[in-house]
């Protein structure tokens, strides 16, 4: 298990997030040697691959969608109902 798998998991164990949620206040980071761009698409592979296996990928289905990005820009739709 990779931490963002481990991060989703602890968020749906810790409540129920509602239609429109956010992690403002448990940001994720990393160090690593890539741009902003190539950091993205690895967490956009990484959340896609959670919605198809992880352990709460059917609630997270059930949301109408999921969407990535940075708090400065814009969203990408990782999953749309």
């Amino acid at each position: 298990m990779d931490n963002i798998e481990k991060w989703i998991d602890d968020i749906f164990e810790d409540t129920i997030p509602d239609e429109v949620f956010d992690t403002r206040d448990d940001l994720q980071s990393w160090v690593k040697k890539a741009t902003w761009e190539e950091i993205l698409e690895e967490v956009i592979t990484k959340i896609k691959k959670y919605i198809e296996t992880g352990k709460y990928a059917e609630q997270m289905k059930s949301y109408e969608g999921i969407g990535v990005g940075f708090v400065d820009g814009d969203i990408t739709i990782v999953y749309q109902k």
